[in-house]
């Protein structure tokens, strides 16, 4: 019995370790639309999206590959809608919600970004042209069926989950040197942000409220 305790325990910790992967990218993904898209946005989006990623594609590959496309370095600017509802179509795959990821918000205003509040449960923005089939979770082996084909156990997805982290925390590392090294050589440029960075507001399932 301690021993299952402790397996959902485990369990629960991987699944909330996911949730500020996904906020990391959403808020990366507004900034780099809306307000600046240098380099340090570029790479810090980056990061997340390569932690976020490959967890999205256990669940389905064509979201995954549309988070990655829209936030790689190199990229064009992201589309902010379109990373937000390729996240938003697997939170149930990923054993997350709308309340748990929760919304950008306005740090003035204590409002929502217009498009960017919490997504309502039960409901699965679809994607065009393509029908969305939901995933089914396993009560014995509570691993990930969906129309990929794969499957995904407890232990395959803490290594997922580890490495993903660990590719964060070696990207921020990248990410400080590159910045020391341009600092030094005088070439670091910032352009001005066109409003104030966002942060996130735990979801609500009964406020509503966006800034229009």
């Amino acid at each position: 019995r301690q021993c299952d305790s402790l397996r959902l325990n485990k369990e629960n910790i991987e699944t909330n370790m996911q949730i500020p992967l996904v906020q990391g990218t959403l808020i990366q993904a507004y900034k780099r639309e809306f307000q600046s898209d240098n380099t340090i946005d570029e790479a810090k989006g980056a990061a997340f999206a390569a932690a976020i990623a490959p967890l999205v594609h256990e669940c389905s590959q064509s979201d995954a590959n549309i988070i990655w496309g829209n936030m790689r370095m190199g990229s064009e600017t992201p589309s902010f809608a379109e990373v937000k509802s390729a996240l938003e179509r697997n939170y149930e795959c990923l054993r997350i919600s709308c309340h748990n990821v929760g919304g950008v918000i306005d740090p003035l205003t204590s409002l929502y970004y217009s498009g960017a509040a919490p997504c309502v449960a039960g409901t699965v923005p679809t994607m065009p042209g393509a029908p969305v089939s939901s995933p089914t979770f396993s009560s014995t082996t509570n691993s990930v069926n969906n129309s990929s084909g794969g499957d995904s156990g407890p232990q395959n997805k803490a290594a997922i989950i580890g490495g993903s982290i660990g590719g964060v925390v070696g990207f921020g590392l990248i990410l400080i040197i590159v910045v020391i090294w341009r600092t030094k050589r005088g070439k670091e440029s910032r352009p001005a942000e066109k409003g104030n960075a966002p942060v996130f507001k735990a979801g609500e399932e009964s406020d509503d409220k966006e800034v229009l």
